[in-house]
């Protein structure tokens, strides 16, 4: 049941981090070239992708090694976003990008596959 909650609740966050990024990055936007907003939603939605795959093939088979996918996704999805940073920035949103992103992975920390 608690694998259930945390694997929901950071779905979610990871969500709402997904619309503060595309939310952010526009061709409106100066100074940093944001204007390549296609492009960063193709990796956003490559890396939410996976996230999707590993959480899929954790709730049919909570293995150790599911959960070991589903954390390394969720990681790989951080990263990924922590180069958009700037955007936010440019849009007005990096205190509320960066607590969603601290936000998960505090959750992320005290999810446990053993």
């Amino acid at each position: 049941m608690k694998t259930y909650y945390l694997t929901t609740k950071i779905t979610a966050l990871t969500l709402i981090i997904l619309a503060l990024v595309l939310l952010s990055c526009s061709k409106d936007d100066g100074g940093v070239d944001c204007a390549v907003g296609f492009s960063i939603a193709g990796i956003i939605v490559e890396e939410a992708a996976d996230i999707s795959e590993a959480t899929i093939a954790y709730s049919n088979d909570p293995s150790e090694e599911n959960c070991k996918r589903y954390v390394d996704a969720l990681n790989g999805y951080f990263n990924a976003l922590k180069g958009y940073e700037d955007c936010a920035a440019q849009a007005g949103q990096l205190s509320e990008f960066r607590v969603a992103i601290a936000e998960a992975q505090a959750d992320l920390e005290d999810y446990n596959c053993e």
